[in-house]
């Protein structure tokens, strides 16, 4: 079996394809609101790490995302307005996504926080678990805290459509990547020792 092969379900007894899920829903109970700091947290570590930290729980919710029958808040302190998004928002829904948090929010500036699998994540040489990496557009004000996220990774989904989504609009970001562990090792690329 090729690794390009695709099992797309059976057609059902009526020959239909099955449903694809719908795209995300982001609702908020505020028209505007304007911050320093939108923080965008995308995926379960991120999140639950988001929570933790700022004690999100008594944060005020302002909206909520949704996608496939599973929610998130999106709660509004004194000055950031924090979008925790456990949820895996497929590639072709993220840009549509990032524009409808940008409808109802205006900030300063940006940052994203997102994660990678250890196996996932390429690397020249070995590095200790969990270790974080940057990427920001000119202008972002926080210097880069870590060592930048190496070539050939990327980012995907709702990250880098936040990421993307502020280029266009001139307003400055960054993702800050967790390469977490998951799985035995990085995947190590480089000469033979």
């Amino acid at each position: 079996m090729s690794e390009a092969f695709f099992d797309y379900g059976s057609d059902d007894e009526a020959g239909q394809m099955p449903s694809v899920p719908a795209p995300p829903s982001i609702s908020f109970t505020q028209a505007h609101t304007p911050t320093t700091v939108l923080l965008v947290c995308v995926g379960p570590f991120a999140s639950e790490w988001a929570r933790g930290t700022f004690g999100l729980a008594s944060w005020p919710a302002i909206g909520t995302i949704s996608f496939e029958k599973k929610s998130a808040d999106i709660v509004a302190g004194p000055h950031a307005v924090v979008v925790t998004c456990p949820l895996a928002i497929p590639d072709a829904d993220a840009n549509a996504a990032v524009a409808e948090i940008f409808k109802s929010v205006s900030p300063a500036q940006v940052l994203v926080l997102c994660e990678k699998s250890a196996s996932e994540y390429i690397t020249a040489h070995e590095e200790p678990l969990p270790a974080l990496r940057w990427i920001a557009t000119p202008g972002f004000p926080a210097a880069a805290p870590c060592p930048p996220i190496s070539i050939p990774n990327s980012v995907s989904g709702l990250a880098a459509a936040a990421l993307l989504y502020n280029q266009r609009i001139a307003v400055p970001a960054a993702i800050a990547m967790c390469v977490r562990p998951g799985a035995p090792t990085m995947r190590h690329v480089g000469p033979e020792d």
